[in-house]
């Protein structure tokens, strides 16, 4: 008789979190590769660097729960990805709104982690790593808003002058 155990229903909204993980890498990646603002192309690396550490330690929690974790990200990002690198390929004036892009992205991304409250019961150190991914993801929400706040002020001075 053969014995099947069925997957943690943790499994499913981890993996959801990890997916949504992994598209924000690479959006900001991306954005890095075409913005033209220092600070928000090192703010870009930044977050995606630090990221990339997170992404081993929620895929062995998601296989501890007796699930293959996907490190593909979602066909939604990849599809909007490649239409911002045609767009800033295409229409070069488009690089400074990359900034409020990836704003939009971490508010989905918040959304996701604010939706996912029962897998951090799991175990205390996925709590915490989910806890300190919602923090971060908050300061990087910041930075991007102040990154926005600076450049919209740089225009208008400019329209001033």
């Amino acid at each position: 008789m053969k014995t099947t155990t069925r997957p943690d229903p943790e499994a499913a909204p981890l993996q959801e979190i990890l997916t949504r993980l992994i598209d924000s890498i690479a959006g900001f990646r991306l954005a890095a590769d075409f913005a033209t603002d220092s600070s928000f192309i090192r703010l870009c690396q930044r977050s995606a660097d630090s990221r990339e550490a997170i992404v081993e330690e929620l895929a062995a929690v998601i296989a501890s729960c007796g699930v293959e974790p996907s490190l593909d990200g979602s066909r939604e990002a990849s599809v909007h990805r490649a239409w911002i690198r045609l767009v800033c390929q295409v229409h070069p004036q488009f690089r400074k709104r990359l900034s409020a892009e990836c704003e939009r992205g971490e508010r989905e991304f918040q959304r996701t982690l604010g939706a996912r409250n029962r897998p951090a019961a799991r175990n205390e150190r996925t709590g915490n790593m989910l806890g300190e991914l919602k923090t971060y993801v908050a300061a990087t929400l910041d930075a991007l808003h102040r990154i926005e706040e600076k450049s919209h002020a740089s225009a208008t001075h400019y329209a001033a002058a």
